[in-house]
């Protein structure tokens, strides 16, 4: 593994990656990786054995492709103007939609964005995407951003933040909130999708699965997870709190055949939400003639 990929959050950038490639999503074979692989093999292994202990765990790669392509679906459906995807990791989203001409930026902690670089610039496909003007690959920490800097003000926007939630407690979350909403205040408006991680306390009674899970719960503290357990509602009650004027609830099970997402064999219960905020000026398609 390269320096960035023994970081745990590259351990979970390389898996993705690889469940991306495993779904044959456009694009998404540009970041594979011999480590990536290994990676997949081994959290896959762990998964099968959990999913018994567990039987009310998601299945992990219908899960994630369930999650990545319902945020897809969205980007759509949204059409915005501008899209800006916070900690994008190895996701090949901008590859895909920065071929349409729209501004893309994607921003990620300096050894990703170098990692990420350096995969595409393998082939020539790769740099071909990497020299298109409308697509930006941005160091930052999305922690401390300056929407300001990062959103066109004339154009609406949707802000994207795929499997980052897990990692932030409570409390920065709201503040992140705060900040994207109060960003797209102030400029032409728009929307900001997120998913946000549901447990499964359910578990097969037994010293094994105690140990064995056990095992996982202080995988998933060191890589960072976060626990958070508040209901829609108070997530809907929050999100209205940070700025934002309406907010929509989408969940993968009762989407899965109505969006035709891949492995319907496979229940889900993957939860997004589509949080709206008005502008200060409406994007230069909506003023009046």
């Amino acid at each position: 593994m390269t320096t960035s990929e023994k970081n745990p959050l590259g351990v979970t950038a390389l898996y993705t990656s690889q469940a991306w490639i495993q779904g044959s999503l456009p694009e998404a074979d540009l970041f594979d990786t011999r480590s990536g692989r290994t990676v997949y093999q081994g959290v896959t292994a762990i998964y099968r054995v959990a999913r018994w202990l567990r039987p009310g765990m998601t299945p992990i790669l219908a899960g994630l492709l369930h999650r990545h392509l319902m945020i897809d679906h969205l980007l759509e459906d949204q059409d915005p103007g501008q899209v800006l995807e916070l900690a994008a990791g190895l996701s090949a989203r901008g590859a895909r939609y920065s071929a349409g001409g729209a501004p893309y930026m994607e921003l990620d902690l300096p050894p990703m964005i170098e990692a990420k670089r350096r995969l595409l610039g393998r082939s020539l496909r790769g740099r071909k995407i990497l020299a298109r003007p409308n697509l930006q690959m941005v160091a930052g920490d999305v922690t401390n951003l300056d929407m300001d800097a990062l959103v066109d003000p004339k154009r609406s926007a949707l802000v994207i933040a795929e499997g980052l939630h897990m990692y932030l407690d409570v409390a920065t979350q709201r503040r992140l909130w705060r900040t994207v909403a109060e960003g797209l205040g102030r400029s032409a408006g728009g929307a900001f999708v997120f998913d946000h991680f549901r447990h499964t306390p359910s578990q097969r009674p037994g010293p094994i699965s105690d140990a064995v899970l056990r095992t996982m719960s202080g995988w998933q503290r060191r890589i960072g997870f976060r626990p958070d357990r508040r209901s829609n509602k108070a997530l809907v009650r929050d999100l209205r709190a940070a700025g934002f004027h309406r907010v929509e609830i989408f969940r993968s099970r009762d989407l899965t055949r109505r969006w035709a997402l891949p492995r319907p064999g496979e229940p889900t219960d993957i939860v997004l939400l589509l949080a709206h905020r008005d502008g200060a000026t409406p994007p230069p398609d909506s003023r009046p003639a």
